[in-house]
């Protein structure tokens, strides 16, 4: 992996984190308590909301869109199966 997308990456997790945090939006803290009560742990769990979080970012900058809180929210629900493309 590359320094820039390495450095992206690190950027996504804080706000993923800042997410879980603030429980804002609440999606995110009840994905992330269901993945854990399935018995996921926790550094996976991040990985793959952070996986959700950076589709969302990418597709903002490729195609010069907002963030898509709806497609967040479905492919948040959909977790542990990774979002299709991934």
């Amino acid at each position: 992996m590359n320094a820039e997308k390495e450095e992206y990456i690190k950027v996504i997790y804080n706000f993923v984190l800042d997410q879980l945090e603030n429980n804002n939006p609440p999606e995110v803290s009840e994905t992330f308590e269901r993945l854990i009560e399935l018995g996921i742990e926790d550094t996976t769990v991040m990985a793959h909301i952070v996986v959700c979080a950076y589709i969302e970012t990418k597709s903002m900058e490729n195609n010069s869109t907002p963030f898509n809180m709806q497609r967040y929210f479905r492919n948040l629900k959909n977790l542990p199966e990774l979002p299709e493309g991934y």
